[in-house]
């Protein structure tokens, strides 16, 4: 009789666990406000989305996207980034490339209400995102 319940416990938590999304941000979407502490540029919008273990966006240049590993508290990016190769204007470009050396170089995250932080090993703040509103 114990052996029963034990295996039926253990089936419930099983199922339970199942049902527990392995990427914590998983269908969320985010508009980048701060990039290494410095607000972003207001000509172009830099987006970040979560689907499953895929990151995918725009750097406000080009379309971005890649494989991710996020934990409950911990990020990476799995294979480096897919992007496109569109030419814009230099400031933005410049900003795009500092964003995708932050995604690169994020170690961990802080997700508190609607704001997104990713952070570097060290701990200190690469990008600072805010949800993205429903359309």
């Amino acid at each position: 009789m114990q052996i029963k319940i034990l295996t039926i416990l253990s089936l419930f938590i099983l199922l339970l666990s199942a049902c527990t999304p392995s990427n914590p941000l998983d269908g969320t979407a985010w508009v980048l406000t701060h990039l290494n502490d410095q607000p972003v540029l207001t000509t172009t919008q830099v987006l970040l989305n979560f689907e499953a273990d895929q990151l995918g966006g725009t750097d406000g240049c080009n379309l971005i996207g890649g494989a991710v590993s996020v934990s409950a508290s911990d990020f990476a990016i799995s294979e480096g980034l897919m992007t496109t190769e569109m030419a814009c204007e230099p400031a933005i470009m410049e900003q795009a490339s500092a964003y995708t050396s932050a995604l690169m170089q994020a170690r961990s995250y802080l997700w508190e209400d609607t704001q997104l932080t990713l952070l570097d090993e060290a701990g200190n703040p690469l990008a600072v995102f805010a949800a993205q509103p429903a359309d």
